[in-house]
């Protein structure tokens, strides 16, 4: 529960509060709370013996996570004084720490009435946030492109340079919206990408709420227009079957000998994969049947980006003009 709820808490100089973790007992129930102004998490965690009701906060959390590594008997006894000390017994190890001031931890968010709920799984919303993260913006630019966006069937990342898109019919988003980069984290790190658990998922205008396993997340979304992504996937290209694993190995290959800019050259049903520096040409051939007469370059790091989150043992890639995106697509 720690290290799951620790993916949600910041370190900001200005509000350490935000690099702890709040505990509330209540019954027979213990909920840790993380949050960084954006994202609010809570783990809930049942059958707990609580003897006495209350709420704290926990510093140190990392040190705290690492301690437990060394903590080998079934139970964990956590006991607030009211000099307002926290101790952590297990076996005959202790912790013995200072709380933080309960009464300034962040409030959760009033997230209001709910327009839209669905149900999916875990393991699929993982994998396909996964999928398209290589393609968000980095770097505090254009905090909207930093997000992925839900859309109908389709979830979506672009940068500029690339656009990733992720499509399922069985999760269908009536009124789309954006994640922050933040929550992105937060799911890719807590998500279980192994068993296919219910997820539901919740939004208004202005929330949107994960709620899977013992986890519940509620998230600010980004405000603004999403670009048209629609538009930039072409209509009509050439394309050619490939290889994943094959093409894969061979643009390493070859990044070895240029620092970005692989040349791709179609001609008489052979594809060349070229790369030049100044010692030499170093170079992968294909024989397949193709149609297409083009010679374009590439950047080696996006073209990898792609091939890395590639399941499907081929690819078909889409050729239109010189100018133009090239256009890959999982056999799926």
């Amino acid at each position: 529960g720690l290290k799951k709820v620790e993916v949600a808490t910041t370190n900001k100089l200005s509000l350490p509060i935000l690099g702890n973790i709040k505990l509330i007992a209540s019954k027979d129930q213990l909920q840790l709370i993380g949050t960084d102004l954006e994202n609010y998490m809570t783990i809930t965690i049942n059958d707990v013996g609580v003897e006495i009701e209350g709420e704290t906060v926990i510093k140190n959390i990392k040190d705290i996570i690492k301690s437990f590594k060394f903590m080998k008997e079934s139970y964990t006894e956590i006991k607030v004084d009211n000099n307002d000390n926290i101790t952590i017994t297990n076996g005959s190890r202790n912790i013995k720490l200072l709380t933080d001031n309960v009464e300034e931890y962040p409030k959760g968010f009033e997230v209001g009435e709910i327009d839209n709920q669905y149900s999916y799984n875990t393991k699929t919303l993982h994998n396909r946030i996964k999928k398209v993260n290589f393609a968000r913006m980095k770097g505090d630019i254009r905090p909207i492109l930093e997000g992925i966006y839900f859309n109908e069937s389709d979830i979506v990342a672009l940068d500029g340079f690339r656009v990733a898109l992720s499509n399922d019919p069985l999760l269908r988003i009536n009124d789309s919206f954006i994640i922050a980069s933040g929550t992105v984290n937060i799911l890719l790190k807590t998500l279980n990408n192994k068993v296919k658990n219910e997820i539901r998922i919740s939004n208004n205008k202005k929330y949107v709420m994960f709620e899977y396993d013992n986890v519940k997340i509620i998230s600010r979304l980004l405000e603004g227009q999403y670009f048209n992504y629609k538009d930039i996937f072409p209509k009509e290209y050439k394309s050619v079957s490939l290889e994943t694993k094959k093409i894969k190995e061979d643009i390493e290959f070859l990044s070895i000998h240029t620092d970005r800019v692989i040349e791709m050259i179609f001609n008489d049903n052979r594809i060349e994969f070229k790369a030049n520096n100044v010692n030499g040409i170093f170079n992968v051939e294909y024989n397949i049947k193709h149609g297409i007469e083009e010679h374009m370059g590439f950047d080696k790091k996006y073209m990898l980006d792609v091939l890395k989150t590639v399941d499907s043992e081929k690819i078909e890639m889409g050729i239109t003009r010189r100018i133009n995106p090239i256009y890959i697509k999982e056999n799926d």
